[in-house]
């Protein structure tokens, strides 16, 4: 699979509680959409459920966190009946510690992989008091995966979307108040995963790798093309005159002025060097950030955490 859609789902004893239009504020700045009321984190699972279901072209995991974050299921879609029972399962208890799961996600299921795009999907009511989840999120950027990170505000509060939107990289924060509203945000969430995944990969890694490389071959012959127009506009200051002739994509050209002659060939060596980096930053740009084989080797050793945890 070329992408990863990682849930992370607040089990803390708050979203034992239910739907509260009250809770959602005005102050919200996104869309807020109302509905049917039941449990939080109830609301959740039947969500979680129905969405994961209908899912293709992407590897998934479940990540619940509450006073730490523990995987509670990871797999494909042709493995997705497996999931039903370990969804189910999770209760809401402790308080909300949101920097342990985005880490467990970083370190345990993004940090060896190949995948084009990690997204990451924070579920949670918002009220984050244990851990330091930008610390968390500002890893992830330094980590130079692609990972992208979007929040499902339920019943939003002022404090909460600000944690959500100081968490969020290159993704969206959504407010609901609803299990219906839940259920249409996970799925355009899910949407784009979908669309990234299916974009030219972005591997950061290859590109910092040669970046040394192309950084010395703009230094040599930046500094070449540099002295051929220096060169040039000194010799047309000193008049400068000898016959020169020579021939650029099948087209002659003669010149009696040694000037013209050094800034044209000053100029074609800076288009040429800044044409070779650029191609080559963009095929490095399409390759994936590891082989498939440290993804194979990736994959046993999340089975082995979800096997150590308990979890089927």
């Amino acid at each position: 699979m070329t992408s990863l859609w990682v849930i992370l789902m607040d089990t803390s004893g708050s979203m034992g509680e239910p739907f509260s239009a009250s809770a959602a504020t005005s102050s919200f700045k996104g869309l807020l959409e109302e509905g049917t009321y039941k449990t939080k984190l109830d609301g959740a699972k039947e969500v979680l459920l129905k969405q994961l279901s209908g899912l293709s072209n992407t590897d998934i995991a479940v990540v619940a966190f509450s006073d730490d974050a523990h995987l509670v299921w990871s797999g494909t879609a042709d493995d997705i009946k497996t999931v039903d029972e370990s969804i189910v399962s999770m209760t809401p208890n402790g308080q909300t510690n949101l920097a342990s799961a985005i880490m467990l996600a970083l370190n345990d299921l993004a940090g060896s992989s190949s995948y084009r795009i990690i997204s990451m999907l924070v579920i949670s009511d918002g009220l984050s008091n244990v851990g330091d989840p930008v610390g968390a999120a500002n890893a992830c950027i330094q980590s130079g995966l692609p990972i992208r990170i979007s929040a499902i505000l339920i019943d939003p509060t002022p404090e909460g979307e600000d944690i959500a939107r100081a968490v969020s990289i290159g993704g969206e924060v959504r407010g609901v108040a609803s299990s219906i509203a839940l259920d249409d945000a996970v799925r355009a969430d899910y949407r784009s995963v979908e669309a990234a995944s299916r974009a030219p990969a972005m591997s950061v890694r290859h590109q910092k790798e040669a970046l040394r490389l192309h950084i010395l071959i703009i230094v040599i012959f930046g500094i070449l093309a540099f002295a051929g127009v220096v060169g040039g506009i000194y010799a047309i200051a000193v008049n400068a005159q000898s016959m020169t002739e020579f021939h650029f994509l099948g087209a002659r050209f003669t010149t009696g002025h040694v000037g013209v002659a050094c800034m044209g060939i000053g100029f074609i060596i800076g288009f040429f060097t800044t044409r070779a980096v650029l191609k080559s930053q963009l095929q490095l740009a399409a390759l994936p950030p590891d082989s498939d084989e440290s993804k194979r080797k990736h994959r046993p050793a999340a089975k082995k955490r979800q096997k150590k945890s308990g979890l089927k």
